[in-house]
């Protein structure tokens, strides 16, 4: 209906950057969205009457550019439209706008399943500091919005063009709607890929022509796509509460509890610094009951000198919880972030952010 007319997209009042996918989860948006935020933050802009007398304004007058986010919040516990703080809790507004809020508390971040009339509150003037540019997260799905540019990921492990439909797969849109992107970024590469591999990745996406110069080639109708691509890194552990004591990240032995899309690959890189005794498992976003943490619990006092690891999104939910204070004291969480894997693709992604 939406690709005949008969239901309407409406863009967005504000410059806008989608950040989406076809699948479940498990590609690494949230890292990548925090990627996006860095790289707009260093992009500083004059005000926008700077040029109102057609000079060129001084160097003073650049400000940092004023960046909101928009998300649905997903399993969260409230209705409609909630402003995010960095004091609030993922029960309240989901655990990834929490994350990115707690990270970056300078920004606007908001939540509303309606994103057309999130993106409608952020402009109005009377009520928040105008943006210069929104960022949707995870909204390429919801078509009734039209972002300026839409960034599709796909992870290196499982394409989109190696995946099903749901039930029998995890996309949750029809494979092809991939060719509706401005840019496509693979995510969770190895460390490095030679040419030949990128060149042979792009033609199994449908990419006719793959320049390695530009990363762009053409579908086979001839219309344009940029095609990069992105690794993770795991960054220092920190705790997940303030008594957080940081003498246990120095034991031999971890217990690891992950709640998101692909649990695998977090598990398999405690293991490769640490003997792990124990790991928890949950389904992506799972909310922490009592007798999830009285199993966190029993394994860590039965293990004096174990450490918990944990990740960045699923810390957001453990801090809703009730967690004893000898337990909070052995609580870690391991960030990931996102970068690209070349200079010359991080300047495309720096350019292709800039409108």
């Amino acid at each position: 209906m939406y690709d005949r007319g008969w239901i309407k997209s409406y863009p967005t009042e504000i410059p806008s950057i989608c950040v989406g996918n076809v699948a479940l989860g498990g590609t690494g948006k949230t890292p990548m969205t925090e990627l996006v935020i860095r790289l707009l933050s260093n992009q500083p802009v004059f005000p926008a009457d700077a040029d109102i007398y057609g000079f060129a304004p001084e160097e003073g007058s650049l400000r940092p550019r004023r960046i909101a986010v928009i998300s649905r919040g997903y399993k969260r516990k409230t209705k409609g439209f909630q402003v995010v703080p960095a004091d609030g809790t993922a029960r309240q507004f989901g655990d990834e706008p929490l994350q990115i809020k707690r990270k970056f508390p300078h920004l606007d971040v908001v939540v509303d399943a309606n994103r057309n009339r999130a993106a409608a509150a952020l402009a109005d003037p009377s009520r928040f500091s105008r943006p210069d540019i929104l960022i949707l997260d995870d909204a390429f799905q919801h078509r009734k919005i039209r972002a300026t540019r839409n960034i599709i990921l796909t992870s290196y492990a499982k394409p989109f063009f190696k995946d099903f439909l749901v039930p029998f797969g995890t996309l949750r849109d029809l494979a092809k709607r991939v060719r509706k992107a401005d840019m496509i970024i693979v995510t969770k590469c190895p460390g490095y890929l030679d040419a030949e591999e990128r060149a042979r990745f792009a033609k199994k996406m449908g990419v006719k022509n793959y320049d390695l110069d530009s990363c762009s080639g053409t579908w086979k109708n001839g219309s344009p796509i940029t095609v990069l691509f992105s690794t993770i890194g795991y960054d220092q552990p920190q705790p997940v509460f303030p008594e957080g004591d940081p003498h246990y990240i120095y034991s031999h032995q971890a217990l690891v509890v992950s709640g998101i899309a692909n649990g695998d690959s977090f598990a398999d890189y405690v293991g490769k610094r640490y003997s792990v005794m124990d790991c928890l498992s949950f389904r992506d976003h799972h909310a922490f009951s009592r007798r999830d943490v009285n199993r966190m619990v029993s394994v860590l006092r039965a293990n004096p000198i174990l450490v918990g690891f944990t990740t960045e999104k699923d810390a957001q939910r453990l801090r809703d919880c009730f967690v004893p204070e000898d337990i909070r004291a052995r609580l870690f969480y391991i960030p990931i972030s996102t970068r690209m894997l070349s200079s010359l693709e991080q300047n495309i992604l720096k350019s292709f952010l800039d409108i």
